[in-house]
């Protein structure tokens, strides 16, 4: 699979994204995957962040998630 230069974030899953909102534009075309979401970890269908507007950022994403695990 390719990989950003970015070591932040690969994949995202659309609840991750939605969080922090942002969504993926009307009319926008994404292709997802089933793999590891780099935010929250679980395994389901993911794409790429550069899909979503406003771009997710997942480090931001990550201290959310796990604020709300506390």
């Amino acid at each position: 699979a390719r990989r950003h230069r970015s070591a932040a974030v690969n994949w995202i899953c659309c609840d991750c994204a939605e969080k922090i909102g942002s969504r993926i534009p009307d009319g926008h075309i994404a292709t997802f995957h089933v793999e590891r979401c780099d935010a929250c970890g679980e395994t389901k269908s993911v794409t790429e962040p550069r899909d979503f507007r406003p771009r997710p950022d997942v480090l931001y994403v990550r201290a959310q998630l796990r604020k709300a695990a506390q």
